[in-house]
């Protein structure tokens, strides 16, 4: 079936969806429970501040929603191979950057050597790999295309700037990284596996140098799952790589919605120019925080075709820590006076849409006060777009996902869809308890998630896996 089919079959899929979903879930205008006026009253005045809340919500999300189903429906997910416009040998010199604190040793030398192979397939010469640690690891001795550099623990930025901000920041400092001006550099984090599409993609956009930065989308079922719940909670992740961020980078060509700290690919002198000592403020979520003040520079972004393989978390706990980290650290970028408003204005609407979903996962098992006559219906009809968008959001982010894996085995792929759609209610409970963790605890540290996998925690989790023994009863499934 050829790539622009599959693509045409999807956007059918997904507007198909969406309007029987909310034909189907239509809700009615709704009626009070009590006829007594006095009691009325009361009722409304419960309903009315939570029917205001909602309301304000879906306002806020609404931006995030609409360049979600542009990006979705305008570009393509099922492209070929990306395919090399130039030839490699005149292609700028790449650092491909990972920092690490250094405590998985044993992980970084293996993802290093799979990177190295999969550079030297796609034929690409002007490279080496460049990794920031505070711990020696003695690297060197493994490759000479592998440099290794280790922030002394003197160091201090000139605005106080801690972790991985910190360390990005010593390798900006003059004598430090022998990377100059013209050259680029990619961020990759410990466990990141290139793929020869995503070398492929890096090469075409540092080639073609219309744009200062770019990144491109990041899958998490590719290796070993350790977790499946927090893989198919990635899902989500998956699709905003295709919806949101490819919209921003193609259409706005800012990244208005943020972006990640991994699969960065950055011109040098407009790395240079923006920093990362932005102090503590642009420590905890050090990517969003650049990506916010590099606006600030009239800088141009751009999508790279590829993709990079990572891991999710492997516990619910990691998963929570995670959000957490990153809601304190966003939280800390939208209020930053060294923003302006109008560079951060879409980015606060998601985070105080996100930080209210506590309150919205309350408000979905309340009725409606109906004090806002059809404005509460078209809030309403509005609240099961969101609904039926962000299903299908997880179905799609799941198959894009796990098609490689299971390309050859499509009903453990049609199961892993559905895995992921079952998890969505959990997810929301997960993220909503990670908001509420992030809004009453101190803005302090930066967790490191477990990335190690060992055998014990194989053999502990990976055969044991239920969604295994739901596949071995779901195989047994003859389809006419």
């Amino acid at each position: 079936m050829r790539n622009r089919t599959k693509h045409a079959i999807h956007c059918l899929l997904f507007i198909s969806w969406v309007a029987v979903f909310v034909a189907v879930t239509r809700p009615e205008f709704p009626k009070n429970i009590t006829t007594d006026e006095q009691e009325r009253s009361w009722y409304n005045a419960f309903l009315i501040p939570i029917d205001i809340i909602r309301m304000t919500s879906h306002l806020l999300l609404l931006p995030q929603l609409i360049f979600g189903c542009i990006g979705l429906l305008a570009y393509s997910a099922f492209q070929r191979s990306v395919k090399l416009k130039n030839s490699p040998c005149v292609a700028p010199f790449i650092c491909f950057r990972v920092v690490t604190r250094g405590t998985y040793p044993k992980l970084l030398k293996e993802t290093l050597s799979k990177n190295v192979r999969t550079c030297q397939q796609t034929g690409i010469e002007n490279y080496w790999f460049e990794v920031v640690t505070d711990n020696q690891l003695n690297l060197k001795p493994q490759s000479r295309l592998v440099r290794e550099i280790v922030v002394p623990g003197s160091y201090q930025t000139l605005k106080g700037s801690l972790y991985k901000a910190r360390a990005l920041q010593y390798c900006l400092e003059d004598g430090v990284s022998p990377v100059t001006k013209g050259q680029w550099i990619v961020h990759l984090d410990e466990e990141s596996l290139l793929t020869p599409d995503a070398v492929r993609g890096i090469l075409n956009f540092c080639s073609a140098g219309t744009s200062d930065f770019g990144q491109g989308m990041i899958t998490y079922a590719s290796d070993t799952i350790v977790s499946w719940f927090c893989t198919f909670a990635d899902s989500l992740r998956v699709a905003d790589d295709l919806g949101k961020l490819r919209a921003s980078f193609n259409l706005l060509r800012r990244p208005y919605f943020s972006w990640k700290g991994s699969y960065v690919v950055a011109r040098y002198s407009a790395e240079k120019l923006v920093g990362f000592d932005h102090g503590f403020e642009g420590s905890i979520a050090e990517d969003c925080f650049f990506a916010m003040v590099s606006m600030r520079y009239g800088l141009s972004y751009g999508y790279i075709d590829g993709v990079v393989h990572e891991k999710s978390p492997f516990s619910v706990d990691d998963l929570i820590k995670q959000r957490r980290r990153w809601f304190q650290g966003i939280w800390m970028t939208i209020h930053s006076n060294a923003i302006p408003y109008k560079h951060k204005a879409l980015l606060t609407a998601c985070v105080y849409g996100w930080a209210a979903l506590p309150v919205l996962i309350f408000c979905f098992m309340l009725p409606s006060s109906g004090y806002f006559g059809s404005l509460t219906t078209y809030d309403m009809i509005l609240n099961q777009i969101f609904i039926a968008i962000n299903v299908y959001q997880y179905a799609y982010g799941a198959f894009i996902s796990f098609k490689e894996k299971y390309s050859s085995d499509r009903r453990m792929l049609l199961l892993c869809v559905i895995g992921a759609v079952c998890v969505l209610p959990f997810n929301a409970l997960v993220e909503a308890t990670a908001v509420l963790y992030g809004l009453i605890s101190r803005k302090i540290g930066f967790h490191i998630i477990q990335k190690s996998i060992s055998s014990t925690m194989l053999d502990q989790k990976e055969p044991r896996a239920s969604i295994f023994a739901c596949y071995r009863r779901f195989n047994n499934i003859r389809f006419l």
